[in-house]
């Protein structure tokens, strides 16, 4: 193995690591159950001791969100489509939620069709957006390349960067076939 691709490697379970710290939607049992599962294995179980089950306490509902996430796809796929500059997770969830900030203007990304085309139902703030775009990395749906660099040449200390590719050559159908049930609050 290369040493690039052990860094490419490492890179990428760092980053499934703060997918894990950060998730406060789903089951921590279920997040580690599907991710040493066959694809067609079926995870439903909620340990019911872990703090994000702890914390439901009936003050979250699960609710579905492939609608969410259906879209969400679709936007990484037309705005990777473009002959564009890097398309990094701020991109993706700005065009999905919709912003009205410069950066949106300058790139002319509110001129696309996808921009107008839909209004999430559930992911309706940043952060659940990229929780979800985060989520669909994980989960292999999204391509993406992570860039760890040097804060400065003689520190140890690194910085990463996320690009967004594109989408799997079979995400739509396969986000079809996985469980999007999310705990958010009422």
């Amino acid at each position: 193995m290369t040493r690039q691709v052990r860094l490419e490697k490492g890179a990428y379970q760092i980053f499934e690591v703060l997918y894990f710290c950060r998730n406060p939607f789903r089951c921590r049992m279920s997040v580690i159950m599907a991710y040493h599962a066959w694809p067609q294995d079926n995870i439903s179980i909620e340990c019911g001791v872990c703090d994000i089950c702890l914390n439901y306490n009936g003050k979250r509902r699960e609710m579905n969100i492939y609608e969410d996430i259906e879209h969400m796809l679709r936007v990484i796929q037309a705005l990777t489509a473009q002959d564009n500059d890097q398309i990094i997770p701020d991109d993706i969830v700005d065009v999905f939620c919709q912003a009205r900030n410069a950066k949106i203007h300058a790139k002319r990304y509110n001129e696309l069709p996808i921009y107008h085309a839909f209004k999430p139902k559930f992911l309706k703030t940043k952060e659940l957006a990229l929780f979800a775009l985060t989520d669909l990395i994980v989960r292999k749906l999204v391509q993406h390349d992570i860039i760890l660099r040097k804060i400065t040449p003689t520190t140890t200390t690194m910085a990463c960067s996320v690009y967004i590719i594109g989408i799997a050559s079979n995400a739509l159908e396969e986000a079809k076939n996985q469980n999007w049930m999310y705990r958010l609050k009422n």
